[in-house]
């Protein structure tokens, strides 16, 4: 019987994309046209994912900081992971 239910489901799925028309495909907006790659990105360490960044927070002294946390790919990323700290001198990096 599960398979008569599914059968139904999936030709009345396709009468409805024939009949109206639907387009399911992805548009691509103008924001993500408007990203380019720079040559400034962060350090990855090997087998390491980087994960949670913060909002850049300037200090008193003018500095920029980045705080993220390292997630080990292999092992206990409870007992293994870490917080990074970055730091620059203006927002394009060091």
């Amino acid at each position: 019987m599960n398979s008569v239910i599914m059968i139904v489901y999936i030709v009345c799925i396709l009468l409805l994309v024939l009949f109206f028309n639907l387009n399911f495909s992805i548009k691509e907006f103008s924001f993500s046209k408007s990203l380019v790659l720079s040559k400034y990105i962060l350090p990855t360490l090997e087998d390491w994912w980087n994960c949670c960044m913060t909002t850049p927070i300037f200090d008193e002294n003018g500095k920029l900081h980045v705080f993220m946390s390292n997630i080990p790919k292999i092992g206990s990323w409870l007992k293994n992971s870490k917080i990074e700290d970055l730091t620059a001198d203006r927002l394009e990096g060091p």
